[in-house]
């Protein structure tokens, strides 16, 4: 694909976004609009093995109450198990992508994007996993996103970059195949097979603790490294690195999301259990949730609801807490008290 196509994507991209956006905010502001009951809140949990572990996507409603397992394990294979659920994300297709984080799995799973008669997502296919021969980069995955072009970006914390596999409408070449290295990484030895982004013991500005990578408004790739204790912004077409966001605000940043005016990205600061904000006009950091504001423990995934309020995952508190989104003053009262996992990603979908 040119470099012509790629940016005119990306501008019809931004285009798109931008109306989605205001749709979803009832014509502005960075609220979406008040979404119809058959709406519902999507987290995954920490899990592993132990009794209180919870290795699915659970479904909460708007009110937060419980709704159950949003995937259907009985529909899985026996040759896939669910186990430490991370990022997930609906693609192109319409599909939804979940990454099973295990390292011994490594995989991103998909899901038919079509709810069962019994509310829950169908098991369609392994998309994507590790190989040590074929795809030795996705290793112990965190985090994974779509492409303005329909590609999938995946974050490995065990290696340290971000891959990039072609997406599931592809038709130049095979969906989940790993994509030839971006220009910016034309002639660097020693990388993986669809490395978008590499470790820093790879190249100089890589990544040393790669956590949750995300498109900004812009078509670039904004990167978590939670050692660097830093934002790292990389051209959305050729890779090449465009700088990153340092401030005294920024300790262990782990989960990222911009506003839906795309005015601000949100950071999770773990290591200060607060949210900053960073003005992507101004090129400043400022502080949005103070720490430990709320009870605010390890900040995970973050969305904004229909009811003007960002929702924060308490990491550490196994809460789900809301924050006034235009003045980031705590609600009352948790939205979601007494999870028994840890909550990671958290998402919205509305019906």
């Amino acid at each position: 694909m040119s470099n012509k196509r790629l940016q005119t994507l990306l501008l019809i991209f931004g285009l798109v976004t931008s109306l989605l956006f205001l749709a979803a905010c009832g014509g502005g502001g960075d609220t979406p609009a008040n979404p119809s009951e058959g709406s519902k809140w999507y987290i995954s949990f920490s899990g592993g093995t132990n009794s209180s572990s919870i290795n699915n996507i659970i479904a909460y409603g708007l009110d937060g109450t419980e709704k159950g397992k949003a995937l259907n394990e009985a529909g899985l294979p026996a040759s896939v198990t669910l186990r430490e659920l991370r990022g997930f994300t609906f693609g192109p297709d319409a599909n939804l992508y979940v990454v099973n984080a295990f390292k011994d799995y490594s995989q991103v799973l998909q899901f038919k994007g079509q709810l069962n008669p019994n509310g829950q997502y169908d098991f369609s296919k392994v998309f994507v996993q590790h190989s040590a021969g074929l795809n030795p980069g996705l290793d112990h995955p965190f985090s994974t996103v779509f492409s303005p072009d329909g590609n999938l970006y995946l974050s490995s914390r065990d290696t340290n970059v971000v891959s990039r596999y072609y997406g599931p409408k592809s038709t130049i070449f095979e969906p989940a195949l790993p994509m030839k290295l971006p220009s910016a990484l034309q002639g660097v030895g020693n990388l993986y097979p669809g490395t978008f982004v590499p470790s820093s013991t790879q190249i100089q500005n890589g990544l040393k603790a790669v956590q949750e990578a995300v498109f900004g408004p812009d078509g670039n790739l904004y990167v978590a490294d939670r050692d660097d204790n830093s934002i790292k912004k990389y051209d959305g077409l050729t890779a090449a690195y465009l700088g990153k966001i340092v401030s005294d605000k920024l300790d262990k940043p782990i989960h990222l999301l911009f506003s839906p005016s795309g005015d601000y990205l949100y950071i999770g600061s773990s290591g200060r259990d607060a949210v900053p904000r960073y003005n992507l006009k101004t090129g400043q950091t400022e502080e949005f949730i103070s720490p430990k504001s709320g009870g605010l423990s390890s900040p995970s995934g973050l969305a904004f609801g229909p009811d003007k309020y960002l929702y924060v995952a308490s990491r550490l508190s196994n809460q789900i807490l809301r924050y006034d989104a235009a003045t980031g003053k705590p609600d009352q009262k948790p939205f979601i008290d007494g999870l028994k996992d840890n909550p990671e990603f958290l998402i919205l979908v509305i019906n």
